[in-house]
């Protein structure tokens, strides 16, 4: 499944997705091991990224350092000579970070790194971001893993709006992009998304969206690609599997929402593997997972960089008139420009009229499975109406609806 791209990634700013050297477009399908650098040895890191390729995977986004300035990795390696100290990076910790992304690469995978985690509640960073310390560990990280092709993105912030540091953060990010400029630079903000804060900074290159809430999902993704058209839109963070109350359905649910309405990608995560706890193995092939590598293999087949979202909700919608009292829900769809093809998430069983593709064929897609299924419709009040083809292969009621002229 795992295709080679050719490294490094750019961007297709007319698109607005992500692409490799040869044009080739680039699925954002990101893992979340933000431990991976410290709470795991080499041996356990490569087993993680030969799984995360196996299943489609293309990006891994983790942290570069502990959470607490007195943490090493399981070698006993502080980050620092002088632990909090910037400007005395310890070689035995950063040799590691190294051998890991460079793993990765054998593997086709991208890493997206976040230098510096600035969470007040998580995180010691925060209060050691300014002065020259901080320029000289930026300007060591961004040369240093500049120079890797499959570094794609510096992912500043973290869990934090960091309000009172936003002026450093203005000072500091381009240093990365004058020592690193083949590799993206972004902001992850509280819950919420970050585009409101740096989308106008030319070092912005692309909206990181968060939040576990489903209509705010919607209204992120759906505004980033209003407002900053040329640059890519992903939800880089939401709800993790494993955690309690959280189904697989829950995470197709925002995997395919946030990916039909942001055009280049989207984030997975799961709790064990995040906090590379002893569990972490079990969890590589949770179901959720599974149903991430069929999310890559569905988005294989169709033309999702090619795609925009339907911002009116016009394009598919509900048949109220069949079910008393349903209520005209948003359906998050994206089509081609030229209106030839349809894609769209739909998730109980009311009926839908589809307005723009008449005389198209179709097909449900059931996203657990990835098996493909003819939509065939029934005239009702002089419309094409369409109906979910009962149950998925998980017992559940989502579907992808695809239709092409």
């Amino acid at each position: 499944m795992q295709k080679a791209f050719c490294f490094p990634i750019r961007i297709n700013r007319q698109g607005g997705y992500f692409e490799d050297q040869t044009g080739r477009p680039f699925l954002w399908h990101g893992d979340t091991c933000w431990r991976i650098f410290w709470m795991m040895s080499y041996e356990e890191a490569c087993v993680y990224l030969e799984d995360r390729a196996a299943k489609g995977f293309t990006v891994i986004q983790a942290h570069m350092l502990p959470h607490h300035v007195y943490q090493t990795n399981v070698y006993g390696a502080n980050p620092f000579v002088r632990p909090g100290q910037m400007d005395s990076l310890n070689e035995a910790y950063f040799a590691n970070v190294d051998r890991v992304i460079s793993y990765a690469n054998t593997l086709g995978l991208a890493i997206a790194i976040a230098p510096m985690w600035l969470s007040v509640w998580e995180d010691d960073w925060h209060r050691l971001y300014h002065g020259e310390p901080l320029a000289h560990y930026s300007k060591a990280i961004a040369e240093r893993y500049g120079r890797c092709e499959n570094v794609i993105a510096f992912i500043h912030g973290g869990d934090d709006d960091a309000l009172a540091l936003h002026e450093e953060i203005r000072k500091t990010v381009p240093l990365f992009k004058q020592m690193a400029p083949n590799v993206f630079n972004t902001f992850h903000a509280g819950i919420g998304p970050s585009y409101p804060f740096f989308g106008d900074n030319d070092w912005y290159d692309f909206c990181m969206n968060y939040t576990y809430d489903y209509d705010s999902c919607v209204r992120q993704m759906l505004e980033a690609r209003k407002r900053y058209p040329n640059k890519p839109a992903l939800l880089a963070e939401t709800h993790y599997d494993g955690n309690d109350g959280i189904t697989p359905e829950v995470i197709r649910k925002f995997a395919y929402t946030s990916l039909l309405l942001g055009g280049c990608g989207q984030t997975y995560g799961n709790k064990d593997l995040w906090m590379a706890n002893m569990f972490w193995p079990d969890a590589l092939w949770s179901a959720a997972a599974q149903h991430m590598m069929t999310l890559r293999e569905i988005a294989d087949r169709l033309p999702w960089y090619l795609m925009k979202p339907d911002f009116s909700g016009h394009w598919v919608h509900t048949v109220r008139s069949l079910m008393p009292g349903a209520s005209d829900t948003y359906i998050p769809a994206a089509c081609t420009e030229d209106e030839c093809e349809l894609v769209a998430y739909v998730s109980d069983r009311r009926y839908f009229t589809v307005e723009i593709m008449k005389d198209a064929q179709g097909e449900w897609i059931d996203p657990v499975s990835g098996r493909a299924f003819c939509a065939k419709t029934i005239r009702y009040n002089e419309k094409d109406v369409l109906q979910i083809p009962g149950r998925n292969a998980g017992g559940n009621d989502d579907w992808l609806l695809h239709m092409k002229k």
